[in-house]
């Protein structure tokens, strides 16, 4: 019953809105947008203290001070086409560099391997998309919040989706915000999975990085994921932070 009434207001919801049937499944779930965006309006300060976003402004106004004395404005760059979607070569090159010192990659990553996103959200879901076919599902590793595993967990986990056929998706999103703390004795220091040599555990084109919260990225040695990823998506130009120095 519940079922034939769904179907109804699925037909009901096409009819007047003129929507593709996935998109009006999707219009009946809920919106769970709504709540987040109440919640995000309402975070913590001082004047605020049962607020229900605790968002960190420790460096808020060091990055603003750095933002503002770096950024430069080019009207040639930044009000054109630009060059393109999966961000510029500067930006890639800079991506690249970036992954490779600082989390310390074993196998050096290349402008190429890089694809540049809005935000992490956005390289999860092209991902999906491109790995996943209908009524296929993804696999998370309990805690959520995996950026404390040590290696040896991480070459397991990589060992485990290798004998199956799986692919490796990693977000690394919190990777530089992980810091000692004497009070906090059962952490560790992130771990990339570009650190690790995972050659005896799984194939190098099932293992793919994403990062990045205002910036996403995607790092991958699939040139056919990349493919994949690159022919449904339209637009990654994010200029002004191409331009810091």
């Amino acid at each position: 019953m519940a079922g034939s009434i769904l179907n109804h207001d699925i037909a009901d919801i096409i009819t007047k809105y003129g929507l593709s049937e996935r998109s009006a499944r999707n219009s009946v779930q809920g919106h769970p947008w709504d709540k987040l965006a109440e919640m995000l309006a309402n975070s913590w300060s001082p004047g605020n203290p049962e607020g229900s976003v605790a968002d960190n402004q420790l460096q808020q106004q060091e990055v603003a001070t750095y933002i503002t004395n770096n950024l430069v404005f080019d009207s040639s760059d930044h009000l054109g086409y630009g060059v393109g979607p999966r961000g510029s070569p500067r930006l890639k090159r800079a991506l690249a560099s970036f992954f490779n010192s600082d989390f310390r990659a074993h196998e050096p990553v290349k402008e190429a391997d890089v694809i540049v996103f809005p935000e992490v959200i956005a390289v999860l879901d092209a991902l999906a998309w491109s790995i996943c076919n209908e009524n296929k599902g993804i696999i998370t590793p309990m805690p959520f919040y995996t950026g404390l595993k040590p290696a040896n967990t991480w070459r397991e986990i990589a060992r485990f989706c290798g004998s199956n056929g799986l692919h490796l998706i990693r977000d690394e999103i919190f990777a530089k915000s992980v810091h000692d703390n004497p009070h906090a004795s059962h952490g560790g220091p992130h771990t990339s999975v570009l650190s690790l040599d995972l050659s005896d555990c799984i194939d190098r084109h099932l293992v793919h990085v994403a990062s990045g919260l205002r910036l996403g990225v995607l790092v991958s040695k699939s040139e056919g994921l990349l493919a994949a990823v690159t022919s449904i998506w339209q637009d990654s130009s994010i200029y002004p932070a191409e331009r810091l120095p």
